[in-house]
């Protein structure tokens, strides 16, 4: 089966090695139909130019019987690989696909900086390997074209639900799985009781800060005026936390706030605290590794049970007739 996914460029270095073993295909001076696909003939030498040298070469040295039914047997395999070429370039010319001499031209290039070929070697290259050029541009537009039928009938209408990647990836990482991968922007005020003042006097004052910030005063602002926290001076900014990262009392209270909402006063390590929880956002660089890697899973899957099934409806609708 001809490659699916495929950039431009990994496309152009497998043509490049396709293209290479043409040069050694056994040349036959008579030819003959193989089969007929909607009235496109495929000949014994073209069926021939598919299958990789070292392929045939170890069937040749089998007995005489063996060899024969070692490459009949190849030929049949690689005439369904060549038949799917065939229906895959008629379906394209059938939606207007077509590949211009430019996109090939491009493709080639992309090819010699693949190989750091000049003009010249590229050429001598194709000349050592009795590659013609016109034969080998024809390959290339065949390949691409197929490419591009299959991203459009088949790989761009691939959906892939996000609740399957979610469970997939609860089922292989339950651990990143339960773990809040958030990150919290807090500002945090703290206010010290003993002596100077009582700590139920200092649990009002918080609860009056609270009021008073939930009402629309600047948080920074009372935090400069009220807070002993050594953020005080930068209005109680403490940055992004991660859980794990400060007093397991903070972050409890930060995490379960909503963006912009204010605590109530709380005790923690010997002091009441109120936390402002300014915003959120993902630490999810860990987590969308495995997600993506999870989803290109999926979609390859789908991808080739789509293709095989896309690949089955033309040939049921296809007239094809092989010739034995």
């Amino acid at each position: 089966m001809f490659k699916l996914r495929q950039t431009i460029t990994a496309l152009s270095v497998a043509l490049f090695m396709f293209a290479s073993g043409l040069a050694h295909a056994e040349r036959v001076e008579l030819d003959r139909v193989v089969a007929i696909v909607n009235g496109t003939v495929i000949t014994w030498s073209e069926l021939r130019e598919q299958i990789p040298p070292d392929r045939i070469e170890p069937a040749t040295k089998l007995p005489a019987e063996e060899a024969s039914a070692a490459i009949r047997k190849m030929e049949s395999e690689f005439l369904d690989n060549l038949i799917e070429m065939k229906l895959q370039l008629i379906e394209a010319k059938r939606l207007g696909i077509d590949i211009s001499d430019a996109e090939v031209d491009a493709a080639i290039g992309e090819i010699k900086a693949k190989f750091s070929l000049t003009e010249e070697n590229f050429m001598r290259s194709l000349e050592a390997q009795g590659l013609n050029l016109k034969r080998y541009k024809a390959n290339i537009h065949d390949q691409i074209t197929v490419s591009r039928v299959v991203s459009q009938e088949v790989r761009n209408k691939i959906m892939i639900n996000e609740s399957d990647v979610d469970a997939q990836f609860r089922a292989e990482f339950p651990a990143l799985a339960n773990k809040d991968s958030r990150e919290a922007r807090i500002r945090v005020i703290r206010l010290e009781y003993g002596e100077a003042r009582a700590e139920s006097a200092t649990m009002e004052l918080g609860a009056d800060l609270a009021r008073r910030a939930g009402g629309g005063e600047d948080f920074g602002k009372l935090a400069r005026e009220y807070s002993a926290d050594p953020s005080a001076s930068a209005g109680g900014d403490i940055g992004f936390i991660k859980r794990g990262m400060i007093l397991p009392e903070i972050e409890q209270t930060a995490f379960a706030l909503k963006p912009g909402g204010v605590s109530e006063p709380f005790r923690a390590a010997g002091a009441i605290y109120l936390v402002k929880a300014e915003s959120f956002k993902d630490d999810t660089t860990t987590i969308e590794a495995k997600k993506n890697a999870i989803r290109e899973k999926l979609r390859d899957a789908t991808l080739w049970k789509d293709y095989s099934a896309w690949i089955a409806g033309l040939k049921g609708r296809a007239n094809i007739e092989i010739r034995k």
